[in-house]
């Protein structure tokens, strides 16, 4: 993946070992308790480098950010999610992410993709919809009990 993507008016890269505290602090401001922590995603870029993407505005300030995931055995990758900054919701930034994940998946072969989505995020349901997902499958409790 090149080291710089621009989407829109937003940067799309890598996610580096800097990039960690800020991406756990929107997380955790976004999901509260449920936040994942830290070190998973210090871990995944560590293991995975190509599989966090962080996007920035133009000034450089965190805009949001995508986990996604890739087995080379079976070539299916999965987009895990997508946290975006309150501040740069509805200007695109979603399906710059979404894009730039099913860029970096096709790159490195993937012939299917799964998005992980809650069902009850009408938004992100219809952002992958947009996109030619569709829906597979519900599992109960899959975000945690009665989630």
């Amino acid at each position: 993946m090149p080291t710089d993507r621009r989407r829109g008016t937003f940067v799309i890269t890598a996610c580096s070992a800097n990039d960690v505290p800020e991406l756990a602090a929107l997380d955790r401001s976004m999901w509260g308790d449920s936040a994942n922590p830290r070190t998973l995603y210090r871990q995944l870029i560590d293991i995975f480098p190509r599989m966090v993407l962080v996007a920035r505005d133009s000034g450089g300030a965190l805009a949001g950010f995508s986990v996604m995931l890739f087995n080379a055995v079976t070539r299916h990758g999965w987009i895990l999610s997508i946290d975006l900054h309150q501040d740069f919701r509805g200007q695109g930034l979603g399906r710059s992410l979404v894009s730039a994940m099913i860029d970096e998946l096709g790159t490195l072969g993937a012939e299917r993709i799964t998005a992980i989505i809650d069902p009850s995020n009408e938004v992100s349901q219809r952002l992958f919809r947009s996109f030619g997902f569709e829906r597979l499958a519900t599992e109960r409790d899959y975000f945690g009990p009665a989630k």
